[in-house]
């Protein structure tokens, strides 16, 4: 009898295992309030913005929810830190924000901290779809989190290169193509530029501001120059590589391969630029239509990738990221923050950016074959660059006071000038700088 006791015992227990295996692992986010009321805390640079572009879709299925959006001064506070991440978290500490806006070196520091939510397995339970995002994108997520998604973006920006193809054709000069090298970009550049005369002015490429430190900082970032050491201690600029990037930009000045505009410009219609003028055969631009390039003028605009490192021809440093969110670990609101930041990166999302195309495009981009009238390879052939944002953010990692950044754009940007108005050579330009800034940034660590 008491064999036979055990033994129904032995099947019970069995029976209530194998059930409870069979109803499914534990729910990671807790169900939606069923009246469907709740709040959330969201981090945005503008509030206007953020509601306009996600929130408006958002509250048509979901009415009752509240977005507050926090943190816009702390996002447009670029004062140096110990560590990237600091005063991040820190406000999240003080605010606790449901949905955590960040840039890519912020992750792994606040991952160590514990304070962001692990989504493979969310995005498993909820069946999140991925179809329509590169894997390469994806691949790109969890290399910030060492292999493990913790934020995703609905949007990513990227720049091209946009050429006058009736310039191209009516000179003779064959036209740009996707994955170049700067070398071989301005080598291309420079031939309008033996074109030019004074009564008509040709250049190979120029901006919108023509700043030539635009140039500089692109040709750094893609060669992946740095500033300073590790230490943070001593400045690089008497290095062979930033020698060779002064140099091959300096030398396209010289040649009119790029158009180098004499003092600042700070706004310009898009008729009075020189690739609307016809008087420059390339450009550089975000994600846009031919029409908003060449203003009221009428000429066949081509689109081809910006340049490449060939260490490293399948990446580009020009994709950024500007809408990188994550789940605060300790958010007592988790599954409303999954609903927000998964309809951000929704198929019908990602349909409205394409259709409204300006200067975010959506992750979900595989199958787009053209945005703003153009052939959409170019802004989505390569692949995300983990540590790649615009040029400027090259100063924006050295760890030292505002003052002193503005003092090392200032430097750069003189020693430029000097090189191409007084044919000073380019180490002699460089070294003087090297001096100065390095005694500079000398008094700044005494501080």
């Amino acid at each position: 009898m008491q064999t036979r006791y055990l033994q129904k015992c032995i099947t019970v227990l069995f029976i209530i295992v194998l059930l409870s295996g069979c109803s499914g692992e534990k729910s990671i986010l807790p169900a939606m309030p069923k009246d469907g009321k709740g709040k959330i805390k969201v981090m945005a640079y503008h509030e206007q913005t953020f509601q306009q572009k996600f929130g408006d879709l958002f509250a048509a299925k979901y009415p009752e929810v509240d977005i507050e959006v926090v943190g816009m001064d702390l996002l447009r506070d670029r004062s140096p830190e110990d560590n990237p991440g600091d005063k991040l978290i820190s406000f999240i500490e003080k605010e606790n924000p449901d949905l955590i806006l960040l840039d890519a070196e912020q992750i792994a520091p606040l991952v160590d901290k514990g304070k962001l939510l692990q989504l493979d397995a969310v995005m498993k339970q909820e069946q999140f779809d991925t179809t329509g995002i590169p894997a390469l994108t994806m691949d790109f997520f969890r290399q910030l989190g060492d292999g493990q998604i913790y934020a995703l973006s609905p949007t990513y920006n990227v720049s091209a290169i946009y050429y006058n193809e009736d310039l191209f054709r009516e000179h003779g000069i064959e036209p740009p193509r996707n994955q170049m090298t700067w070398e071989e970009l301005f080598l291309l550049a420079s031939r309008f530029g033996q074109l030019s005369t004074e009564q008509n002015p040709l250049f190979g490429i120029s901006t919108l501001f023509s700043n030539p430190m635009d140039i500089l900082m692109n040709v750094a970032q893609t060669k992946e120059l740095r500033i300073i050491d590790n230490g943070g201690e001593k400045l690089l600029f008497d290095s062979d590589a930033w020698k060779e990037a002064y140099s091959i930009v300096t030398d396209t000045i010289k040649a009119k391969g790029f158009y180098m505009v004499d003092g600042t410009v700070e706004s310009i219609s898009v008729n009075d630029t020189l690739f609307a003028k016809r008087q420059s055969a390339m450009t550089i631009s975000h994600a846009t239509s031919a029409k908003t390039l060449q203003g009221d003028s009428n000429f066949k605009v081509g689109l081809v990738t910006m340049p490449i490192n060939p260490a490293n021809p399948e990446v580009s440093p020009f994709m950024s990221f500007d809408n990188m969110y994550g789940i605060n670990a300790d958010s007592p609101n988790k599954r409303i923050a999954w609903e927000l930041l998964s309809h951000m990166c929704s198929p019908e999302m990602a349909k409205t950016f394409i259709s409204g195309y300006g200067l975010s495009l959506p992750i979900r981009n595989e199958g787009i074959t053209e945005i703003g009238g153009m052939p959409a390879e170019p802004f989505t052939m390569l692949k995300p660059y983990a540590s790649g944002d615009s040029g400027w953010g090259i100063l924006d990692k050295i760890k030292v006071s505002p003052e002193f950044q503005g003092q090392v754009y200032d430097s750069m940007n003189q020693a430029l000038v000097t090189i191409v108005k007084e044919d000073v050579p380019v180490d002699e330009a460089l070294k003087a700088m090297q001096k100065e800034l390095q005694e500079r940034l000398d008094l700044e660590k005494r501080k």
